[in-house]
């Protein structure tokens, strides 16, 4: 009895702690523990009943070695999904719309993928086309700091913003503040600076107009114009 009271205090603290910190191996010695349990019980149980029945071991074996097989198809599951990258979950899901729905922010497309202990999420939200790329990146920022914020388990967040072409990502790691990246489509004629002359851009002399494609590496402000000797610009 002893024992028992052992092995199910271990096993709560256990599975607490594995279900907690999405660790698969603490979920799995936890029940381990609480197998060892269910024998310790059913051992004791065992010496008073056998002489009142002869199947009493027989009944009891079986009964924990169904419980051995429906807790290993469990947990076999949960660590093959995590192998496989499938959804998170609908729990997940839902609590990600409803931190959307309190910035009033419609979700048009919603992908999550579970990778071990660790959550990703690619989304994709419709915004007032005429806001300005600023305030919707800054939409989109917060977005993401309340899903990292109130998701514990969520480390990577994509949210690409459909009516402005502006998809922002962000990874949190185990150690460290995390990253962020951004990426702008074309958005020749809705902002200003923006000519649509792709990435690479035109080395111009402010002077006369003269250009040349811009070279990567070579500052366009170390080229004179071969006309009036005047520095190029970007």
């Amino acid at each position: 009895i002893f024992s028992a009271l052992v092995n199910e205090i271990m096993a709560r603290l256990k599975i607490h702690f594995g279900k907690k910190e999405n660790s698969m191996a603490l979920l799995s010695d936890g029940f381990h523990s609480r197998v060892d349990v269910f024998t310790s019980l059913a051992v004791f149980a065992g010496l008073f009943l056998t002489k009142y029945w002869l199947y009493t071991d027989s009944v009891l074996a079986f009964l924990i070695g169904a419980y051995i097989i429906k807790e290993s198809f469990s947990l076999g599951k949960e660590a093959v999904d995590s192998l496989l990258d499938v959804s998170a979950g609908p729990e997940i899901e839902e609590k990600i719309k409803s931190i959307a729905k309190v910035q009033k922010i419609e979700i048009s497309s919603l992908k999550t993928q579970k990778k071990g202990s660790a959550v990703t999420t690619n989304l994709e939200i419709n915004l007032p086309s005429n806001l300005s790329v600023e305030e919707a990146n800054k939409i989109s920022n917060d977005l993401r700091k309340n899903l990292i914020k109130e998701i514990e388990s969520l480390k990577y967040v994509a949210i690409q913003i459909t009516s402005h072409k502006l998809e922002t990502g962000f990874y949190k790691p185990e150690f460290g503040q995390g990253f962020g990246w951004q990426r702008k489509g074309r958005f020749k004629g809705k902002v200003e600076q923006a000519r649509g002359e792709g990435p690479g851009g035109w080395c111009v002399c402010p002077k006369c107009g003269y250009k040349i494609t811009h070279q990567p590496g070579i500052p366009c402000s170390t080229l004179e114009c071969p006309k009036c000797k005047t520095p190029l610009e970007r």
